[in-house]
């Protein structure tokens, strides 16, 4: 069967988007404004195999536009839906148009699942399981739902099969699933039975892919797709050591430099060594907590204090050495529109974002062991890094942005809220007020479902 599109009379990239068309041939007002590809007029036909539940409506709606059919190839609604995938995921629904630079800053991980997913099904399983449930809930289809947790569950046991075999663990097709899955239960993960199963299930999958990066060693990250999944998943992995509040394998010397024998690193690589490094922070401060005996606890205390000075003085001297690039970025950034959102405001806003959350939790664990006659410098009040965190993130979560706002935002938000309600009741009452503000967008429900199961 022949699957024909919507009767709407806008232009194809109008369609996509939702937005009201002007109808200027050959390129639309809108899309011209807003610097967009007009896709034009004509509409595409396609052919599709893939049936829904008995019952089921045989459209799935004005978003996807496909006509469902038993006679023809499935592999055809599968290239369909990887599509909506990538439209849903990337901000603005397509490949990051930027530097080279700005796209190593954002990550470009991306790119190496589209490699690998052609030949791989099991890569094209976890992409297919996010892309259905992310579709289904924006579009309210409950057999795409279906569709989407059976993809993920028949994914985790083809991975739990894969893992068994040391070639196939050691794949950067295996490691890229292993990222989807721990997205897929980041965003769509909830539980209302448990509060706390989202998180715990999540943690279960980030564990899971630390373990696949680190059967290599770090000389495997060397060269080529393996290096680009490294340096890309080091925010996330490093994020999983703040949350358990254990030293993250990422400090060690040798993750740090033997990846990028081959590589000068960005901003951001630099920044997230410093990152790697607060990991140790959490782990002694609790460690320092949970001591009895008087004299140990002065030793622990004075050893904290020293390694939060040391961090404190790397990061001083990284805002020194990167205050160039951070004016480029800013300078290069174009402001957002209602309809789309560049990549450079996106690097000019990721960075700074980072470099406070290393301030506040470097800041108030030194705030925690310090002497109280110590007069802190300004630097240190974590009052400024939580503004700046909460001044800086709203543009993630702009609507074209798309689901990849959780790389971005997740961890910045997540100090800020252990930052404030650490202050307690009556403290910080403004930064509450505007973090509030920030989780009750829609773009941010996913984000806020995993934060409130972490709350445990």
């Amino acid at each position: 069967m022949v699957g024909v599109p919507g009767r709407s009379k806008a232009c194809t990239t109008c369609k996509k988007r939702r937005k009201g068309c002007d109808l200027q041939r050959p390129v639309c007002g809108r899309c011209r404004k807003g610097g967009l590809v007009c896709e034009g007029y004509a509409r595409p036909r396609a052919f599709i195999n893939w049936a829904p539940p008995k019952g089921a409506p045989l459209t799935v709606g004005h978003t996807t536009e496909i006509v469902l059919s038993h006679g023809l190839m499935r592999s055809a609604y599968e290239e369909k839906l990887l599509g909506l995938h990538w439209e849903t995921y990337l901000p603005n629904g397509r490949d990051f148009c930027c530097s080279a630079e700005i796209c190593r800053i954002l990550g470009g991980w991306t790119t190496v699942v589209r490699e690998l997913i052609a030949t791989d099904t099991l890569l094209k399983k976890s992409v297919l399981a996010l892309c259905l449930t992310t579709v289904a809930r924006r579009d309210g289809v409950v057999w795409m739902a279906e569709q989407g947790l059976s993809a993920y569950i028949s994914g985790l046991q083809e991975m739990a099969a894969a893992l068994q075999v040391p070639s196939r663990a050691r794949s950067d097709a295996l490691l890229c699933a292993a990222k989807m899955f721990s997205l897929y239960e980041a965003i769509h993960g909830i539980d209302r039975k448990e509060r706390d199963a989202q998180a715990k299930s999540w943690l279960t999958h980030c564990h899971g892919e630390i373990s696949i990066v680190r059967l290599g060693g770090p000389s495997r990250y060397q060269f080529g797709r393996a290096h680009r999944l490294f340096a890309d998943g080091r925010l996330h992995q490093i994020s999983v050591a703040l949350r358990t509040r254990k030293r993250s394998f990422l400090a060690d010397a040798e993750w740090k430099i033997l990846p990028w024998k081959w590589h000068p690193k960005t901003i951001k690589d630099t920044l997230l060594d410093i990152i790697a490094d607060t990991t140790e922070l959490l782990e002694e401060l609790d460690a320092l907590n949970a001591c009895s005996n008087p004299d140990d606890k002065e030793w622990r205390r004075v050893g904290l204090a020293e390694k939060c000075w040391l961090l404190d003085r790397a990061l001083v001297a990284w805002q020194a050495s990167s205050m160039p690039t951070l004016a480029e970025l800013g300078e290069q950034a174009v402001a957002a529109s209602d309809d789309s959102v560049s990549a450079d405001a996106l690097a000019a806003a990721h960075i700074p974002t980072l470099y406070s959350t290393a301030c506040l939790i470097v800041y108030t664990t030194l705030a925690a062991v310090v002497e109280p006659y110590v007069v802190m410098p300004a630097r240190t009040n974590p009052k400024t890094h939580c503004r700046d965190i909460l001044s800086g993130v709203p543009i993630f979560f702009h609507p074209a942005v798309g689901t990849f706002r959780a790389h971005l935002a997740t961890l910045p938000i997540a100090v800020v809220l252990a930052v404030i309600n650490m202050a307690g009741p009556g403290v910080m009452e403004e930064e509450r007020r505007l973090l509030r503000g920030i989780l009750a967008r829609p773009e941010a429900a996913g984000i806020g479902r995993l934060l409130h199961s972490m709350q445990v």
